[in-house]
């Protein structure tokens, strides 16, 4: 049996904080009111030591940019794949500036929409061939945000930050064709899930 193959040990990593929680309260207590009781000791004993070995198995394999659920390690290619699609999948971004707001003279702020006629990538062919050297896989975006810890990387299973730079094609309202650049970045997993950012940053 591959053990790594099974969602069991995969869905163990995710509540094991809460589990070993339980298990050592739930023992403490056992202690408390069954003093005399040696199996419940023992088997309090297993328990916490059955559920922090397969959190640090399973924080030593993420640490290490596995995909448990996969049971293998991405390459960046895929993850970086797994990126453009998401990016595709979500084209176009809201990058036409309206509604613009000023005040003695100053503009102090406006709005983003999306265009209303964007031309879309086919593919991800289609992406890269238009977007040549578009797309990276960074440990840092900037210093407040910092770098990509153990703990993000055991915690949320984040492998690195997606950066691509890439075209953004649409007809204006005269029909004719306009192209400005936008930059897309998010956190993405050891299983090459595009995550939020705030998944990142509220920890």
């Amino acid at each position: 049996m591959d053990l790594y193959n099974t969602t069991f040990f995969a869905d163990m990593f995710r509540i094991a904080h809460w589990y070993e929680l339980f298990a050592v309260v739930a023992t403490y207590f056992s202690f408390l009111y069954f003093p005399k009781r040696r199996w419940i000791k023992v088997l309090g004993v297993l328990v916490i030591t059955g559920t922090l070995g397969v959190f640090f198995r399973d924080a030593a394999l993420h640490n290490q940019d596995f995909c448990i659920e996969q049971n293998r390690e991405l390459s960046d290619h895929e993850k970086l794949d797994a990126a453009v699609r998401e990016v595709i999948r979500t084209y176009p971004p809201a990058i036409i500036k309206y509604n613009f707001q000023y005040k003695n003279g100053e503009l102090v702020g406006y709005s983003n929409k999306q265009p209303e006629q964007p031309i879309p990538y086919k593919d991800l062919k289609d992406f890269y061939a238009q977007n040549p050297g578009c797309c990276h896989l960074i440990n840092m975006r900037n210093v407040e945000e910092g770098r990509i810890d153990f703990y993000a990387r055991v915690r949320w299973q984040h492998s690195a930050f997606v950066e691509i730079n890439y075209r953004v094609k649409y007809l204006d309202d005269s029909n004719t064709q306009r192209e400005i650049m936008h930059k897309w970045s998010r956190p993405i997993s050891h299983c090459a899930d595009v995550l939020e950012d705030i998944d990142y940053l509220g920890y």
